[in-house]
């Protein structure tokens, strides 16, 4: 379990047997991220200042392969517009129609399957986009 001593933190990891890397687990409560696994972590958004296309977020330790997708209904039911790449920005040119908003979700995918991440009541989200970016 993680336990925190000022600034000193220790974290369980898990040693993936295929590749010798080492990955953080968020496996104990309560732990932020408690039931989630390989979720992205850090800031996710259009932070490029002068290019208002590129939806970006941190670079993951390890991975070397993403997940992106958008939606303009915040459950991510089918339709969902995405792709999956190497590089942490996707641009997308698409503009959400007048009194609507686009919602992103991001995960790695390569060389291991990430989570989604929780939804605002804390539950593993599920069942985004089952018919793929597109």
């Amino acid at each position: 379990m993680d336990s925190q001593f000022g600034d000193l933190q220790t974290r369980i990891f898990r040693v993936d047997t295929a590749t010798g890397a080492l990955e953080l687990r968020n496996q104990c409560p309560p732990d932020y991220g408690y039931g989630s696994t390989d979720e992205i972590s850090g800031l996710s958004g259009f932070t490029i200042p002068d290019d208002s296309t590129q939806f970006c977020w941190i670079d993951q330790a390890g991975a070397t392969q993403y997940e992106v997708v958008r939606s303009a209904d915040i459950s991510f039911p089918r339709g969902c517009a995405g792709a999956k790449q190497p590089s942490v920005c996707w641009t997308d040119n698409v503009i959400p129609p007048l009194d609507s908003v686009f919602f992103y979700l991001v995960r790695p995918v390569s060389p291991h399957r990430g989570s989604w991440g929780q939804d605002s009541s804390g539950a593993e989200r599920t069942g985004i986009c089952p018919s793929g970016p597109h």
